[in-house]
């Protein structure tokens, strides 16, 4: 299962209580020492490190739950599910989460625009929830 999520929901404490979840930047740093955006346009544009990442994926998604922020239909994969916030609510969740990371590297227009593009279908959290909280609802 695909399980794609926004930056600041949780991914990385998820990772280190679960043993059946596994991040694409863990894949994409075993690939190029790197999970930067140029590592992401690396991976999309070189297409023998796209069959690479594309056969990494493939084999962590017989054994494990894959976490992503990424859009892997490049890879031929569409994620199963889809946690994320309103916009209102994902700016809110970024500051009560203390992410302010997210703020340097991003201005908040396009933290926003991140939240407004979910689809339809997306698991909508509140400011205090994490993906934690989706997988648990969901059973996952």
């Amino acid at each position: 299962m695909i399980i794609r999520a926004l930056p600041s929901t949780g991914k990385s404490w998820c990772l280190s209580h679960r043993s059946d979840l596994v991040d694409t930047d863990g894949l994409l740093m075993a690939l190029t020492s790197d999970i930067s955006g140029d590592a992401h346009e690396r991976i999309r544009s070189d297409p023998a490190l796209k069959e690479q990442f594309t056969a990494l994926l493939d084999a962590t998604l017989g054994t494990h739950h894959v976490v992503t922020n990424m859009d892997l239909s490049d890879f031929g994969h569409n994620a199963d599910v889809i946690v994320g916030y309103e916009p209102d609510a994902y700016i809110e969740h970024i500051k009560t989460a203390g992410r302010t990371d997210l703020f340097d590297g991003f201005d908040e227009e396009v933290l926003r625009g991140w939240a407004e593009h979910l689809p339809a279908s997306a698991i909508l959290l509140k400011p205090s929830e994490y993906l934690s909280d989706a997988l648990a609802k969901l059973r996952i």
